[in-house]
C-alpha cells in the first residue's frame, strides 16, 4: 500500500478550533482502525458494523452522512474517506500560524482523497478557503 504526503491549510483558525479539528482527526484514526479490522462485515451485516461504529464515532459519523456514505457500504467506498494521517502525524503535525492559518501534514494512503474532508472542516469547523495537495502530485524540482 503507498503513502505521500499530504497538506492542508485553512483559514480562519484559531487554537479551540485547532483543538476540535485535532480531537476529530484522533477520532477519525480511531475509525479507520475499526474499519479496517471490520469491513468484511459488509456482506449482509452491515447493521452490526455501522450500530457500534456510530457510537464510538459520532463525529466521523456526522463526517460520513455529510458525505453520503453513513449506512452503506462498509467496504471498500470508505477507502480513501477515513484517513486523516497516525496518531502520531495528528499528534504532532498541527500548527497554528499567528495569521489564523492552520497548517497539518500527514503521511495518508496515496489515493486518499480530501477533497470531501475539507469540505466537511469548513461546514463543521468554520475554517475558510481550506485546500489540499498531496506531495505525490507535485514535482519539488519545480519548486526550486
Amino acid at each position: 500500500m503507498g503513502t505521500a504526503g499530504y497538506y492542508v491549510k485553512m483559514n480562519n483558525g484559531n487554537k479551540e478550533t485547532m483543538e476540535k479539528i485535532r480531537l476529530f482527526f484522533l477520532e477519525g484514526c480511531e475509525a479507520e482502525e475499526y474499519w479496517q479490522n471490520n469491513r468484511d462485515m459488509n456482506e449482509g451485516k452491515q447493521v452490526s458494523f455501522w450500530m457500534p461504529f456510530k457510537k464510538q464515532f459520532p463525529t466521523v459519523s456526522k463526517y460520513l452522512k455529510f458525505i453520503n456514505l453513513l449506512d452503506k457500504d462498509c467496504n471498500n467506498d470508505l477507502a480513501g474517506n477515513l484517513d486523516f494521517g497516525s496518531y502520531q502525524d495528528i499528534q504532532d503535525n498541527f500548527q497554528l500560524k499567528d495569521n489564523g492559518e492552520i497548517w497539518y501534514y500527514a503521511e495518508v494512503w496515496h489515493f486518499a482523497d480530501w477533497n470531501v474532508l475539507i469540505k466537511f472542516l469548513e461546514h463543521e469547523y468554520g475554517v475558510t478557503n481550506a485546500r489540499w495537495i498531496s506531495d505525490e502530485y507535485i514535482e519539488p524540482f519545480d519548486l526550486l
